[in-house]
């Protein structure tokens, strides 16, 4: 396996910015230093700031955290939250296939998305909840088709703020889902976005 350089981009980033702060703090320890009375302050001071800088810059830079979970068999087990078979990525390690359930390893703003397809004679009613329950985020509903469409798209989107260790899950209230080892209709993704 080779290794992917998008993963080095953010810390390339950080990189050149610290570069470029580290210039501009040179120059002015060099206009400071020219008044030489107080140089030792200065420099004192110079390095001082710049340690704040590096720390700053990496506090503000943590780690990301995305993943995303998929099904590859229909699911029919209404009022539960929907399990996985596979995750097929799990940066921070949030991700539950077993559950379900997805747990913030750190606060901050998260884009979360889930898609499936409801199966059959069946209204599909799919919730994207917060630690159990305790709120709906946001909700998808598609009313029932037939054998020969298998019915129609389930899509959930949003943006929420989240704590560190606050829980989300996919809910089927009531319906079926329809995948299968080709087609995994059902995903379930998210993205932190920043603090």
């Amino acid at each position: 396996m080779g290794t992917n350089m998008n993963e080095f981009k953010p810390l390339k980033s950080l990189m050149d910015a610290f570069t470029e702060i580290q210039s501009h703090l040179s120059a002015m320890y060099q206009q400071m230093a020219n008044n030489r009375k107080s140089s030792h302050t200065y420099r004192f001071l110079f390095n001082l700031f710049q340690m704040i800088v590096i720390v700053t810059c990496f506090l503000s830079h943590s780690e990301p955290v995305h993943f995303n979970a998929q099904r590859t068999s229909n699911y029919d087990k209404s009022a539960s939250v929907i399990p996985y078979d596979s995750v097929t990525l799990n940066v921070g390690g949030g991700m539950n296939a077993a559950t379900g359930v997805f747990t913030a390893p750190k606060g901050g703003n998260y884009q979360l998305m889930f898609t499936g397809r409801n199966f059959g004679e069946a209204n599909t009613h799919v919730d994207l909840r917060l630690n159990g329950g305790q709120k709906v985020l946001t909700r998808s509903y598609n009313h029932k088709g037939n054998e020969l469409n298998n019915g129609g798209p389930i899509s959930i989107q949003t943006i929420v703020n989240l704590k560190q260790g606050d829980r989300i899950d996919a809910f089927l209230a009531t319906g079926k889902l329809l995948d299968n080892a080709d087609q995994k209709y059902t995903q379930f993704s998210g993205v932190w976005l920043s603090q």
